[in-house]
């Protein structure tokens, strides 16, 4: 399968990446904006399968004037087509909600409702009949940052 995880530098992003490349046949396409983590990630994944297929990109989703010419270039170079996305990054700006400026909530409305809007459009695409799409959300969208 051909699997493609935001937010795969840490915590469930991280471990979803590790659980999918432990399957052989799986390729994994790992994004997020830490290049240094995501090679961690590949050398990790290299020793859970050897065979394993997990390529690293760097991109940061608040861009999303830069996912046709950048981020779904470099998936195209990779996929001819998905089977899985997973939309797990977010952004939380961890203050008071009273105290957030506009900015605050531009980036977190960017990287938590539009760039995952945004990047399961480019992929529509390569996505066939049997794909899935999933996105995470945080709790902290119930909790508030308390």
């Amino acid at each position: 399968m051909n699997i493609i995880v935001t937010g795969a530098s840490r915590g469930i992003g991280l471990e979803m990446a590790k659980k999918f490349i432990s399957i052989s046949g799986n390729r994994v396409i790992a994004i997020a904006r830490n290049m240094e983590k995501l090679e961690l990630l590949r050398q990790n994944c290299l020793d859970i399968n050897s065979n394993s297929a997990l390529i690293p990109i760097v991109f940061d989703l608040s861009n999303t004037e830069q996912f046709e010419s950048s981020l779904l270039l470099q998936i195209k170079n990779n996929f001819n087509r998905v089977d899985i996305l997973i939309n797990n990054a977010g952004y939380l700006v961890n203050k008071p909600f009273d105290k957030l400026s506009n900015a605050d909530i531009n980036s977190m409305v960017q990287v938590n409702l539009n760039a995952p809007a945004r990047l399961i459009q480019c992929l529509l695409p390569l996505m066939k009949q049997g794909s899935h799409v999933v996105n995470i959300s945080s709790m902290g969208g119930f909790q508030g940052s308390v």
